[in-house]
């Protein structure tokens, strides 16, 4: 298995991944470019399916590409550590909370507008929702 090589049809099901998703990780950086078969086919290989396994995860994380790429050199550099990835899995944590305060206000915000509108047949001239998002702020 470790040196099996598959066709981009292939890494896209492994993976779970579009081949447009991968072309563009490729073209990005972010997956290294594959070699070419005589055909002109791309040839991909298990580190592939790893590196595409460590973009789908970061994502899901709420990394940004730009900080998955930031990942993937601290990882690969000979002096990388894990102080390093601590910091920035740190940064994504105090970014994720502020991320839920402000969704917590919307939240609020958003009840708040409900609980005033009568709904009904009334003229949205005089909803609340409306009114509020008229307003100039």
């Amino acid at each position: 298995m470790e040196n099996q090589k598959m066709s981009i049809g292939q890494l896209s099901k492994a993976t779970n991944t579009s081949k447009d998703t991968i072309r563009y990780y490729e073209t990005i950086g972010l997956l290294q470019e594959s070699p070419r078969s005589n055909a002109g086919y791309r040839i991909f290989d298990c580190e592939s399916v790893r590196r595409l396994r460590l973009i789908k995860n970061a994502k899901s994380l709420g990394f940004k590409l730009s900080e998955i790429e930031e990942i993937i050199q601290i990882i690969q550099s000979p002096d990388g550590t894990a102080q390093q990835l601590k910091l920035l899995v740190e940064s994504k944590i105090s970014s994720a909370k502020n991320n839920i305060k402000s969704l917590e206000k919307m939240q609020t915000a958003l009840e708040k507008l409900f609980k005033k509108c009568p709904g009904g047949t009334i003229s949205t001239d005089i909803c609340p929702i409306q009114m509020y998002l008229m307003e100039e702020r």
